[in-house]
């Protein structure tokens, strides 16, 4: 698994609230910005 897939996957769960994460929406534009 590359790098990138690992982000990628990251970003799906961090945008879905999956657990540990559980970001409120207003969290997910910074979180675009920084990625």
């Amino acid at each position: 698994m590359s790098l990138q897939d690992k982000l990628d996957a990251f970003k799906a769960d961090f945008k879905a609230g999956k657990p540990p994460y559980n970001a409120p929406p207003e969290i997910h534009p910074i979180m675009e910005r920084a990625t």
